[in-house]
């Protein structure tokens, strides 16, 4: 089976990523979605890469075209990941539970909600004892 270049080139960038050689990672994604901007893994792989950097404006952005292009309870987890780690809780609210409406049994998206969910009550019984 012959592999188009938008292929080997999304190929070489998850081994890339994989092996930790993030940069290198990118721009081969960067190659393979220039080739192919309709891919949705192209854009789920640069999301975790520039995750990684960490560059997460471009994280946010490609998850996002990842979730519009091919909807997965993982894009919305890892989309929600990345806006818990810039502090957009609600956002990060909203991916989880899309990841869990599309998977009821999503342990991750489950523990995740279970876990912001428990901080918000120890910090709201915090400013109840504080007030």
């Amino acid at each position: 089976m012959e592999s188009s270049p938008a292929a080997s080139a999304k190929e070489e960038g998850i081994r890339l990523l994989k092996a930790g050689k993030i940069h290198e990672a990118i721009e081969k994604l960067q190659q393979a979605l220039a080739l192919d901007p309709e891919d949705a893994q192209i854009h789920c792989y640069l999301g975790a890469a520039y995750n990684a950097v960490p560059d997460k404006l471009h994280a946010i952005h490609h998850f996002e075209e990842c979730v519009r292009l091919e909807e997965s309870p993982k894009a919305y987890y890892n989309l929600g990941l990345v806006y818990e780690s810039v502090h957009r809780v609600d956002e990060a609210v909203r991916q989880y539970r899309m990841a869990l409406e599309l998977d009821p049994n999503y342990t991750k998206a489950r523990e995740a909600l279970d876990r912001l969910h428990e901080r918000f009550e120890a910090e709201k019984k915090k400013h109840a004892q504080s007030a």
